[in-house]
């Protein structure tokens, strides 16, 4: 039985985020139970597994403006008050 946790990757590497966000995944959640570290949720799908590897690979090529945008709408995510899942 697959698990409803297999449907989503998570990652706290602030780098990451931003990029699959300028690579236009969507940002499912953004996670603050914690306390002090920020869990970016993301609905798992096989492209989303694919540019992950890329990434790590230091294969992708993103727009600058794109990835700056993103960690700018990221941090500003972590950093607001209310609710952080997106609409």
């Amino acid at each position: 039985m697959k698990n409803k946790l297999d449907d989503y990757y998570s990652t706290y590497d602030l780098s990451l985020a931003s990029t699959l966000l300028a690579m236009e995944f969507r940002l499912e959640n953004v996670d603050r139970a914690n306390g002090y570290k920020s869990l970016f949720i993301f609905k798992q799908t096989p492209e989303l597994k694919k540019s992950i590897q890329l990434y790590w690979g230091d294969l992708l090529k993103v727009s600058p403006i794109k990835l700056f945008n993103a960690q700018k709408l990221l941090k500003n995510r972590i950093y607001s008050e209310g609710s952080h899942a997106v609409e």
